[in-house]
């Protein structure tokens, strides 16, 4: 029992887990220039062309070159003459408030150009970068989850999960909201307008318990908040989790994967952790005035897997991954719940050992009624991995990520932007190096957020991109005040909570 009890633990974690690490200081080394002699300063963040919103707290700013100790910074707005000049000892450097305002008074909605040299003037080694700061305001909060690393050290310490909100516009650190439960729990959500909550938690016990609550600014919650995806269909001997769960819109149903069996590969390396993607698996809804979960008709074909659903603005249409496994995965499987790497492997090696493949469908909701699944053009058929899409709040576009395979905590993962009816899908320029995953648009729909890895480490933060009225988006600059030592900061939600909404979180019946 207590093996099966661990095993259970593990696939839980697998959903949600990705590393995480320090924001460090820049490289201790100046790029170095003819004969040896140190080369020009490079701007590192934020990223040439990156935009700023305007209720953003000041952000940090960071770069590498002839490490003086003191720099000259010199910022000036597109066609004004009048510049801000600034003497700065510390890199990687915040502004204070006061001085972020006057940045941010140059010029709103214009390109600003910083200019970086060393304090004795010397130009031949000075870095510039262009930027701006948008009127339009994020004008919401980042829920995210911190988890403990590695992975073998968060199976055993759950109690340790906890759950943190970003006020964009507050120069604190983020507020912790819901700490020390004991149970696992990852994939929190919300509805569009942030009135309901949902959380997976495997509550007593229960592998497919899940927490669905009204949000309030002290939350308590109870046994009778927590509804159990194993209620779908029970007693046919196959256990459901409740994966990728979503609140529609409108906060009356929520949609999920379940008789999932997953297929699981723990690896020893704090980077990558894990490869996880469900074998099978098909879309199921709960009603919350009804109380009953039902399959939902073309997306619970039993021979496939279906998941990670996302809701159309309107509540009218379902976009999902699907595939089939190939032969070669259940055999590797077999009748364990996991598996181990072998010695030497790593991400890279098990990508290449056990290819996964999934195309973006949609479906009409109807109510429940289903429909007739279509694949989205430009996000299917293309010899990648397709997955995580998300709508933009005005229905237009889905962002979904990209692979060559799997689908969770891919290395080559790269967010891509496609019109919402299918069409041409295009590479987002707010992609970094390294894993960029789990999206979520600001209400207002012109901010996304997402978890990437920052190019001073090879562990996990968040950073927000701006969008145009034309889904043209920046590159994107990192929100600097998420990230705990020794804790991921994973699962990223922009969320319109007001007030006191969502202070604080407490499990009273555990």
């Amino acid at each position: 029992m207590m093996l099966r009890r661990l095993t259970i633990n593990v696939l839980r974690l697998a959903v949600g887990l990705v590393t995480a690490g320090l924001i460090v200081s820049c490289s201790a080394t100046p790029p170095l220039g003819i004969g040896g002699q140190p080369g020009p300063i490079a701007v590192l963040e934020p990223a040439d062309g990156a935009v700023y919103p305007i209720d953003l707290a000041p952000p940090l700013f960071r770069w590498e070159g002839p490490a003086t100790g003191r720099w000259l910074l010199t910022i000036t707005a597109q066609d004004r003459p009048d510049a801000l000049r600034l003497n700065v000892t510390e890199n990687p450097w915040v502004p204070s408030p006061t001085t972020w305002s006057r940045m941010k008074s140059l010029a709103p909605g214009t390109t600003l150009s910083m200019t970086v040299m060393p304090s004795d003037g010397r130009r031949a080694a000075a870095g510039t970068v262009h930027f701006s700061i948008s009127p339009i305001p994020l004008a919401c909060r980042v829920v995210y989850q911190e988890l403990p690393v590695p992975f073998g050290f968060a199976e055993r310490h759950v109690d340790q999960f906890r759950w943190r909100v970003l006020r964009p516009e507050a120069s604190g650190p983020p507020e912790t909201v819901l700490t020390r439960v004991p149970y696992c729990g990852n994939c929190h959500i919300f509805s569009r307008d942030g009135s309901v909550f949902g959380l997976d938690m495997d509550y007593r016990g229960d592998r497919g318990g899940y927490v669905l609550a009204d949000v309030a600014g002290k939350m308590d919650l109870r046994k009778k908040d927590v509804i159990s995806w194993n209620d779908y269909l029970p007693g046919d001997g196959k256990i459901s989790r409740g994966l990728f769960a979503k609140i529609s819109p409108s906060g009356d149903y929520v949609i999920a994967t379940v008789k999932e069996r997953p297929f699981l590969v723990r690896i020893d390396d704090p980077a990558y952790s894990q490869l996880f993607f469900p074998l099978t698996g098909h879309l199921v809804y709960y009603s919350r005035s009804s109380g009953t979960i039902r399959a939902l008709p073309g997306a619970d074909e039993r021979s496939l897997v279906q998941t990670s659903p996302a809701w159309s603005p309107d509540g009218n249409t379902i976009a999902f991954a699907r595939a089939k496994a190939p032969a070669n995965l259940w055999a590797a499987l077999g009748t364990k719940n996991l598996l181990d790497a072998e010695p030497g492997e790593d991400i890279h090696t098990l990508n290449r050992k056990y290819r996964m493949r999934f195309d973006l469908w949609q479906v009409p909701f109807a109510a429940g009624a289903g429909g007739t699944p279509v694949p989205l053009a430009g996000a299917s058929d293309n010899d990648r991995s397709n997955y995580f899409p998300r709508y933009s709040p005005d229905g237009r576009w889905i962002v979904f990520c990209q692979a060559d395979t799997g689908l969770v905590s891919q290395p080559d993962s790269r967010l891509m932007i496609v019109a919402s009816d299918g069409g041409a899908a295009r590479r987002m320029a707010c992609n970094r190096p390294e894993l960029n995953s789990w999206h979520s648009f600001s209400p207002n729909g012109r901010w996304m957020v997402f978890s990437s890895k920052p190019d001073d480490s090879r562990l996990t933060r968040v950073f927000l991109t701006y969008l145009d009225e034309n889904g043209i988006d920046r590159p994107a600059i990192r929100l600097h005040r998420i990230g705990t030592p020794g804790f991921a900061a994973i699962l990223p939600e922009a969320v319109g909570l007001s007030g006191d909404a969502f202070r604080q979180v407490r499990l009273v019946e555990p």
